[in-house]
């Protein structure tokens, strides 16, 4: 899972102990956030990007920064008895991980803005098609839960060493898999992007009635 044009971004596995070493950390655009020529690139030579703006991509990056530092000092102070990976996955599975995840969105939902904004000043429909079948799509996974937990009912669910069937397979399927996409993270990513779009939306329509009038 990789996220681009955040200041840094992490390809991440929480689940590094059991399915192998997947953690790496490269960084991208320094760690220090999105860099000056991004934000070029991004307006085309125009200052796109409003204080409020920056200042949450900057408080993203330092967070980020934070997180890898952390995990690097509890690596040396343990003498990497483990690979590093691990640390960052220990590391992600404790509050820290809340913070990671808050400082990409946060940097992502930045970015959106700004590209949205360029299209709005471009001329061209401020909510595309795209961002509404991404909406759509971002339900996919709940959907998916709901279907698998279905299934457990009749199949079972073997969770540890127990074995359920009916309604109780199907709320333990639910919440062990929920919480899983939780930790990964795919609900949070879905749920940041549908109230993201759905606020968008309303700003939007908003401001064309205010053109219109």
């Amino acid at each position: 899972m990789s996220f681009h044009g955040t200041g840094a971004f992490l390809v991440t596995d929480v689940t590094a102990e059991v399915t192998g070493d997947i953690f790496k950390i490269p960084l991208f655009c320094g760690i220090m956030g999105i860099t000056e020529e991004v934000q070029r690139h991004l307006g085309k030579g125009r200052d796109v990007m409003k204080k409020a703006e920056k200042i949450i991509l900057y408080t993203g990056a330092g967070g980020i920064t934070a997180y890898i530092v952390r995990c690097i000092a509890d690596a040396v102070m343990d003498r990497f008895r483990v690979p590093l990976p691990d640390y960052f996955g220990l590391a992600y599975m404790s509050p820290w991980g809340a913070l990671i995840v808050v400082c990409v969105l946060a940097q992502i939902g930045v970015l959106i803005s700004v590209l949205l904004r360029r299209r709005r000043e471009d001329g061209k429909k401020e909510i595309s098609m795209g961002y509404t079948v991404s909406f759509f799509c971002s339900f996919i996974p709940f959907v998916l839960l709901v279907a698998y937990s279905a299934y457990c009912m009749k199949a079972g669910f073997n969770f540890l060493w127990s074995v359920s069937y009916g309604w109780e397979a199907f709320g333990d399927a639910f919440m062990i898999m929920g919480f899983v996409f939780i930790i990964i993270p795919v609900f949070p990513f879905c749920v940041f992007w549908q109230v993201f779009y759905i606020v968008r939306r309303i700003k939007a329509r908003k401001r064309l009635k205010a053109e219109r009038s």
